[in-house]
């Protein structure tokens, strides 16, 4: 879902023709009042549809996982970073970012988690 998105919110609606400079891109957002939605199951009260890259940053929720009789349940965070050229944190904005999405299973009642600690998967975005 993530990678679906918008680069940054300041490209939303420029066309594909145009390339902005990084230093018109925003911060990466924190403390948003509703997570952004990870799956189409998630109820609408409580997730927004977000529409750019940085507006995942914090994002946290359960995401099913259907098997024929059942589903798995998984908590899944993301992390969203601007990074440099040698894929270090910076801390303004740049024209890439770097999304972190770490996912760990929910065991079922009276149960242990089967992952001993969450997946972490990692992946470094550019734009244009």
């Amino acid at each position: 879902m993530v990678r679906a998105r918008a680069f940054d919110s300041a490209v939303i609606g420029t066309g594909e023709d145009v390339v902005l400079d990084p230093s018109s891109f925003s911060d990466i957002p924190t403390g948003l009042s509703k997570d952004c939605r990870l799956h189409p199951s998630q109820d609408n009260g409580t997730v927004q549809d977000c529409q750019a890259i940085g507006e995942f940053n914090e994002t946290t929720g359960t995401v099913p996982f259907p098997l024929a009789d059942d589903s798995l349940k998984f908590e899944v965070e993301v992390e969203v970073q601007y990074v440099c050229a040698d894929l270090q944190p910076c801390s303004g904005p740049t024209g890439r970012k770097k999304v972190s999405v770490f996912v760990q299973d929910v065991a079922p009642s009276g149960q242990s988690a089967a992952l001993p600690e969450p997946i972490r998967y990692s992946e470094v975005l550019a734009y244009p």
